[in-house]
């Protein structure tokens, strides 16, 4: 399942990064939720934890939509994220480079992190729920 999430960014200046690409393959799905039940336990012992991350290289960020995926847009300012079509691909050269990434889990879902290339702002993709991680898990690679 191939999601399309908006981001944040810390500089409301920065010009960059505005969506992330997340193939949330089977495999990954499986990964994040071993993560969850890991984080749910850490959060047992210790009620304080909000969060927990780790490096990850699973989000690929980007600037523009092309511009005939308005419905995707659509989709994207109502939940955030929106799955892509299996077709959809970010070319190499307008993919953004970025450093530092990270899969962050906390107690509603997952969202990924990172910073641009020799920049401080950081950003921050949409969070996906479980759920979505749970359908992505049972799918047919």
């Amino acid at each position: 399942m191939k999601l399309i999430l908006r981001t944040h960014c810390t500089n409301e200046f920065f010009d960059g990064c505005a969506y992330a690409l997340v193939d949330l393959t089977p495999t990954l799905a499986r990964k994040v939720l071993r993560r969850r039940e890991m984080f749910e336990a850490d959060r047992r012992n210790d009620p304080d934890l909000t969060e927990t991350s780790y490096y990850s290289g699973d989000a690929d960020y980007f600037s523009a939509l092309p511009t005939t995926l308005d419905e995707i847009e659509r989709r994207l300012a109502d939940k955030g994220f929106t799955q892509a079509p299996t077709s959809f691909r970010v070319d190499d050269e307008r993919l953004e480079r970025t450093e530092c990434g990270q899969m962050v889990i906390s107690t509603d879902g997952v969202w990924f992190q990172c910073y641009p290339k020799h920049c401080d702002p950081l950003i921050e993709t949409h969070e996906i729920d479980f759920k979505t991680v749970e359908e992505a898990q049972n799918e047919e690679a």
